[in-house]
């Protein structure tokens, strides 16, 4: 996924629950997106957005 356009990697973010799992950032034109899954076996622990823009 870092390989694609527009895409940050955070080697260590936590989830709504405290998990801790890399993550990986896009931000839009209307949201910034973050997909969050586990190290160790890329399973998926979470994701988070927020509004982008003024």
């Amino acid at each position: 996924m870092q390989s694609i356009e527009g895409v940050q990697v955070t080697p260590d973010m936590g989830d709504a629950v405290g998990r801790r799992g890399v993550g990986f950032r896009r931000t839009g034109d209307r949201a910034r997106r973050d997909l969050i899954p586990s190290p160790a076996d890329y399973r998926f622990l979470g994701t988070d957005g927020v509004p982008a823009g003024p």
